[in-house]
């Protein structure tokens, strides 16, 4: 209410001389700002605590640990990586719940965006989509599918596998 406050309360009020008012009036100063640097202070917290319970979260652990272990993500945006703070949502039910985030990822060679997806089931969180949007890039990648190598070492134990039992068949 600033000055029109003081001028509407001296009209309205009741005063003992102007001593009176203007202590009255400091005293309504001083709560007022007490109020609005608390109200600062909650909301600030508030914000902070989203943020903060975010980032430690189990599941946005989860899609650092794979984003940090990508050879793609390596030659793509260097190493070390860095990440910014996760935004979106995370709902959880006793053992179950899943997870929607999405956070900033740069490198020495270049940044980008992460979008995670996560289910927690039986207590235990694993991501059901992690993909990179490299900025300037039209394209995204899935940090989730195989890569040659993998696919290549999951063929050889497979073949490993079948002729073991071939062999011991006979």
């Amino acid at each position: 209410l600033g000055v029109r406050g003081n001028r509407w309360a001296w009209r309205k009020g009741r005063w003992d001389n102007i001593e009176h008012f203007k202590r009255v009036q400091r005293a309504w100063t001083k709560w007022a700002v007490i109020i609005y640097v608390g109200l600062i202070v909650l909301f600030g917290a508030i914000f902070g605590g989203v943020f903060y319970l975010l980032s430690h979260s189990e599941a946005y652990r989860l899609g650092v640990a794979n984003l940090e272990a990508s050879a793609e993500v390596a030659n793509l945006l260097g190493r070390p990586v860095t990440t910014g703070l996760p935004t979106g949502k995370i709902a959880t039910s006793g053992a179950s719940g899943n997870a929607a985030l999405s956070f900033s990822v740069s490198g020495p060679k270049g940044s980008g965006r992460v979008f995670l997806e996560a289910t927690k089931k039986d207590g235990a969180w694993s991501l059901v989509s992690l993909i990179l949007k490299v900025d300037g890039q039209d394209s995204v990648i899935d940090l989730l599918r195989p890569t040659r190598a993998e696919l290549e070492g999951d063929r050889r134990r497979s073949e490993e596998r079948r002729v073991g039992k071939e062999c011991r068949s006979r």
